[in-house]
């Protein structure tokens, strides 16, 4: 507490979900989340969440074939 600011990157750049590829979207806990998944949705993933108290960062990959 308070809820983090949370914010998504894919190969370093960051996901805006405005201009986001299609199929993705950023769930209410702050989940990215990707509806059916497609090789172009490949890449690099790290999410980064920051409140008063800090934060953290993870960081993941994801391969579609």
């Amino acid at each position: 507490s308070p809820a983090p600011w949370v914010r998504w990157f894919k190969n370093g750049l960051e996901i805006h979900m405005e201009r986001s590829e299609h199929g993705v979207s950023l769930a209410e806990n702050g989940s990215l989340v990707i509806g059916s998944a497609s090789a172009s949705h490949s890449g690099d993933y790290k999410c980064v969440a920051t409140n008063e108290a800090g934060s953290v960062e993870r960081k993941t990959r994801l391969k579609v074939n």
